[in-house]
């Protein structure tokens, strides 16, 4: 007879993954619950291991069919007990995504759509989580005990009545085998309540989920009359019936497992012959739990692919009102021009600073640059922000504005303890404001109000400015020079200066740029050239060279050995705002 209980043991599992329908359950159940299949797993093999030590240690005290029942009634236990821990965890998991989806404070529509039908998805995912974890334990526990009703066979035929290679007295024969025969069922039928009690707990809380996906159904049907809530609704309606079902699967297993409990205790005369018809039944009822759980994957698996359909077919209709609303809002929106002036007024936009490094990484200068985060076009920066007011006759306000900001800033700081002198703040100027009859004595005003000595302000004016008006921007240069500002030539090697232009002006240094560093550097052995031939005729001048756009370590080290001795890029700062540039760089200056 324990032959029979081991090819059942063995059976049983290698038949589960034979058939595709319960090949495909316990594949799934490993993939959503891990943790608790492996448990599940290691309490049904662990009798088996329990029997062939036997078979081997002959001798040992644990060689006693006493010892092997206590180990069979535990691991069915734990099988039941960790089936319903998955069923715990499940559930609350459901419960817990649904509230996170119900409780979003997003005011947008679409959003919490968005966040209800991301909840729901979890909450399935959970809710077979659920289902699967109490099925596989109850279903181990019952393959526990039918398999090892017939492997304790084995101690009858191997000692004959004794126990652990010693004698007992206690047989299987005669009135000791009875009595024998009454413990074990004894302890069956109390093992047997104990599964009973876990069934009927996994029932009350299927039925609490089903009432959870209920009133969440109501909830939603008085909430909105939209396509979307109600294709929603049909969604839940579809996953109420499939708890339904499920439950209708537990109540079965339920229902035989108290038939089985009621024959058991009758089983005190003739338990041989009664085993054997216990096993047809309980075969009966497996194939039937395998074809429910069939229905049941297909089932999910509509309710899944309805559920993917809403959210594909939402996030398109979103999108779409999305992108109507922002033209609407565009289309609605008051003139640029209208809007750019009220920011410059009310100082709307904001200033972003970026630092200039030598080839050690130490901090020589800082760059300002200015934004604006406009509430329906979005963040405009720098560059289309002065061609926006350049277009719209505004760059004169604007330039002061960046201006008069930048040197507040510049003043806090030097009064803070916090700015190194040995610095130099840059500031671009465009070539409105530079050709303006008052700028000169504008920026000496400010300068002298402000306490800002002048060598520590270095204008940045674009080689196209100075080709447009030479002679006026010379005048002007050497009027800031004679003030102890420093003159930058911004963007160099866009425009049509060259080194040859500029030997007249008072320039203090050239910052070539960064798609002009990008180009040549890509063209190998003829960029670098170019570019130390520039540094080199630079330096016979007398005027220092800044690379911009320097982003790669690799970059740097090219244009170091070539003698380029100042760098600016994201290798070092990205444009930061004036808080983030203390936090990181002048806090440790004071």
């Amino acid at each position: 007879m324990y032959i029979i209980g081991l090819l059942l043991y063995i059976g049983v599992p290698a038949l589960a993954f034979f058939l595709d329908i319960s090949r495909e359950f316990i594949t799934q159940t490993f993939e959503l619950a891990p943790e608790i299949s492996m448990l599940v797993a290691g309490v049904y093999v662990y009798p088996l291991l329990v029997f062939l030590a036997s078979m081997i240690f002959k001798q040992k005290s644990f060689a006693n069919v006493e010892y092997f029942r206590s180990q069979v009634t535990l691991c069915s236990t734990l099988a039941v007990s960790f089936g319903l821990i998955g069923t715990f965890i499940g559930l609350a998991n459901m419960i817990a995504r649904i509230a996170e989806g119900m409780g979003g404070n997003s005011q947008d529509f679409s959003a919490k759509m968005g966040d209800l039908l991301t909840a729901i998805g979890a909450a399935m995912d959970s809710m077979s989580f659920a289902f699967l974890t109490s099925i596989l334990g109850v279903g181990a526990s019952i393959a526990i005990l039918l398999s090892s009703n017939y492997l304790a066979s084995y101690y009858q035929g191997a000692y004959g009545g004794v126990t652990g290679g010693k004698s007992s007295g206690r047989g299987f024969g005669g009135r000791s085998t009875v009595n024998a025969k009454n413990t074990e069922l004894d302890n069956f039928a109390r093992h047997a309540q104990t599964v009973e009690t876990s069934v009927q707990q996994t029932l009350e809380l299927i039925s609490d989920k089903e009432k959870v996906w209920s009133d969440l159904h109501m909830l939603l049907d008085k909430s909105s009359k939209s396509v979307v809530v109600d294709q929603l609704n049909e969604t839940l309606f579809q996953n109420n019936n499939l708890i339904t079902e499920m439950t209708g699967v537990l109540k079965v297993i339920h229902d035989d497992q108290l038939i089985s409990n009621e024959k058991f205790q009758s089983l005190l005369q003739g338990y041989t012959d009664k085993m054997a018809g216990e096993l047809v039944k309980v075969s009966n009822a497996i194939h039937h739990m395998s074809v429910k759980i069939e229905n049941m994957d297909n089932s999910v698996a509509k309710s899944a692919a309805a559920t993917s359909v809403v959210v594909e077919q939402t996030t398109k209709e979103l999108t779409g009102v999305a992108s109507v609303l922002g033209d609407i809002r565009l289309e609605m929106a008051e003139p640029i021009e209208n809007m750019l002036k009220l920011a410059i007024e009310t100082n709307e936009m904001t200033l972003t600073y970026q630092s200039i490094n030598n080839r050690i990484g130490d901090i020589v200068g800082v760059e300002v640059f200015v934004s604006w985060n406009q509430s329906i076009r979005g963040k405009i920066p720098n560059i289309e922000l002065f061609k926006i007011a350049r277009k719209e006759g505004l760059s004169i306000e604007l330039d002061i504005w960046v201006l008069n900001t930048a040197l507040k800033q510049l003043s806090a700081w030097r009064v803070s303890g916090l700015w190194d002198d040995q610095w130099v703040l840059a500031i671009n100027v465009t070539e409105e404001r530079l050709l303006c009859p008052n700028f000169i004595t504008d920026l000496e005003l400010s300068l002298i109000d402000m306490a800002i000595p002048a060598k520590l302000i270095a204008l940045e004016i674009t080689d196209t400015t100075i080709m447009n008006n030479p002679d006026a921007c010379k005048d002007k240069i050497r009027q800031l020079s004679n003030m102890g500002l420093k003159v930058y030539i911004d963007d160099f090697g866009t425009g049509y200066s060259s080194l040859m232009n500029l030997q007249e002006f008072s320039i203090d240094a050239l910052k070539i740029d960064r798609n002009v560093i990008r180009q040549l550097l890509a063209s190998d052995n003829a960029g670098i050239s170019i570019i130390e031939t520039i540094m080199v005729v630079a330096q016979n001048m007398r005027i220092s060279v800044f690379a911009e756009g320097v982003e790669r370590q690799e970059d740097m080290t090219k244009l170091s050995r070539i003698g380029c001795t100042y760098f600016q890029g994201y290798l070092f700062s990205k444009p930061m705002s004036s808080s983030e540039f203390e936090q990181q760089y002048l806090k440790d200056t004071a």
